[in-house]
C-alpha cells in the first residue's frame, strides 16, 4: 500500500525516483526500495514525502 502510493504519487508529479531522491535527501537506491516494498520510510520520510505530495499523512496512509 505504501509502495503504491509513494510510486502513484511520484509519477503523477512525473518524477524519476532520482528526483524524488533528491527532494528528500536520500538515494534513488532507498526510493527503489520502498516502493519494491523491501523496507519503508521512518516517519521523519513520510513527512518529508507528504510534503512533496501536498497530501496529509492520513492521505498518505490511506486512513482519510
Amino acid at each position: 500500500m505504501i509502495a503504491e502510493k509513494i510510486k502513484e504519487h511520484r509519477l503523477s508529479l512525473d518524477m524519476t525516483q532520482e528526483d524524488l531522491a533528491s527532494l528528500i535527501c536520500v538515494s534513488r537506491a532507498v526510493i527503489s526500495m520502498w516502493e519494491c516494498e523491501v523496507r519503508l520510510p521512518n516517519i521523519n520520510y513520510m513527512v518529508r514525502l507528504c510534503k512533496v505530495f501536498k497530501i496529509t499523512p492520513n492521505e498518505f496512509l490511506g486512513m482519510d
